[in-house]
């Protein structure tokens, strides 16, 4: 097995997935423990373009299998090259990005190469001698450790967002090493159509600067509107927490923390939330964050940046209300 830790490369429209940066950036500070090699691997119709857009993320050296049939994601053609030059090298780790595709792909890789994976994890880290991931278990009750013996490949999925983002490399392109991957008739046993935009409401929280959630702390269904409005106040998206989504309030594509989103945002303004360690694993490593809650001892406020006891259906609404004036008395007239 050789001293390299591997990030499959996910990309769309001739642009890097950024949860892939994220990766690498991970990956690069579990090899300096180690003195690992830092390798990219890229499976696209014309792979080397894209590997130029990793310059400056300061990696040893990205694989490239090109193939026309290879333009979008499909499970065979992309599992069965994977698995072929994986298996030539045999790196230590493999780390997929646990998007829609990457769930997808990562389990079939895992099966493919006769190894063990761990899903949709939120931590990868060095512990004994071996690679160690955290990951939500029982529903997102808890988290359960999950460390690979030394003998086998590791695969693991990574949420997005669970690593800070380093930003699109503008340095020079990594060494490229191109392989071939012959693709058997068989595996060419599916076919995209077309793509369909999702119609109704989108939500991002992923990728939001700031989010406003809400949580049971606010009651009744009808109080949510409190958090609502102060989003739009300030142009955040609006998140929550999973009782809230339990219960019907919003829908579950809001829902924050190991069963829903992870995210990372520059504020994160929690209202009504307490902290539970399901919600606390989503959101920790905002930036700022801006608790309010009855609850003097809630949970919420041991990470929190500011802490402000007190009823959020009484301090939330005058918030709101003397940011509109604010904007009002700044607008021109």
């Amino acid at each position: 097995m050789s001293n390299e830790i591997w990030v499959v490369a996910e990309h769309w429209r001739g642009e890097v997935h950024p949860v892939t940066r994220e990766l690498l950036a991970r990956a690069k500070e579990l090899a300096a423990a180690t003195s690992a090699k830092v390798v990219a691997l890229i499976l696209a119709r014309e792979a080397p373009p894209l590997a130029a857009k990793l310059g400056g993320l300061s990696i040893d050296e990205v694989v490239c299998v090109s193939d026309a049939e290879r333009e979008r994601y499909r499970p065979r053609p992309y599992v069965d090259a994977a698995a072929a030059v994986i298996r030539k090298r045999s790196p230590s780790a493999v780390l997929v990005g646990a998007t829609m595709s990457g769930h997808e792909f990562a389990a079939s890789l895992a099966a493919s190469l006769g190894t063990g994976i761990a899903s949709d994890c939120l931590e990868i880290e060095w512990k004994d001698g071996g690679l160690m991931a955290r990951r939500p278990a029982y529903g997102g009750r808890l988290l359960e450790g999950i460390q690979w013996t030394k003998d086998g490949i590791a695969v693991a999925s990574v949420r997005p967002r669970a690593y800070a983002d380093p930003g699109p490399g503008s340095g020079e392109a990594p060494p490229i090493t191109e392989e071939a991957a012959a693709i058997p008739p068989e595996a060419l046993d599916s076919e995209i159509v077309a793509f369909k935009k999702e119609e109704g409401e989108t939500v991002n929280l992923a990728d939001a600067d700031v989010i406003v959630a809400g949580g049971r702390g606010l009651q009744v269904p009808e109080n949510f509107s409190v958090v609502r409005e102060l989003a739009e106040e300030i142009g955040g998206s609006v998140g929550a927490s999973r009782a809230v989504v339990d219960a019907g309030w919003i829908p579950y594509p809001h829902q924050v923390g190991q069963t829903g989103k992870t995210v990372r945002p520059k504020l994160y303004i929690a209202i009504g939330i307490s902290g539970a360690i399901q919600h606390l694993a989503g959101m920790k490593t905002s930036e700022t964050i801006f608790a309010i809650n009855k609850d003097p001892n809630a949970p919420i406020f041991k990470i929190s940046t500011y802490s402000f006891v007190g009823d959020a259906l009484q301090i939330v609404p005058k918030l709101t209300k003397k940011l509109r004036e604010r904007r009002g008395a700044a607008s021109p007239a």
